[in-house]
């Protein structure tokens, strides 16, 4: 896992690193316009040891169990940009993200208790 790692930062690295021939102008970018995108992914984690810590409940300190909890998520963003001469950029940016991940599981002490997430 560790070589992973180390192999994708250095990837990143070279690809981030601009190739200018040295009798060439550097050209100049205008940050001037709008863009769009969207966005999708999955969730997925463990909802483990439900434990009670209200004070004077039945099982207080006693897991009630543990339950895996997936979904997706996604989303979409938008913007605009203007760059000034002065190498100043302002813009506005709108985005709007959801996620619907869930999970159960009936409690191990009690019964007819679902635990849901």
């Amino acid at each position: 896992m560790r070589t992973f790692c180390v192999a994708l930062i250095a990837g990143a690295a070279l690809v981030s690193v601009p190739a200018v021939a040295a009798d060439e102008p550097t050209p100049a970018f205008d940050w001037t316009g709008c863009y769009g995108g969207v966005h999708a992914g999955g969730i997925w984690g463990q909802a483990d040891d439900w434990t009670p810590v209200t004070q004077g409940g039945a099982f207080i300190g006693q897991s009630l169990g543990s339950h895996a909890v997936d979904g997706i998520a996604g989303g979409v963003q938008l913007g605009c940009d203007y760059a000034f001469a002065g190498h100043w950029v302002v813009g506005i940016q709108g985005s709007y993200s959801w996620a619907d991940a869930e999970g159960s599981h009936p409690s191990t002490r009690e019964t007819g208790v679902t635990y849901h997430s």
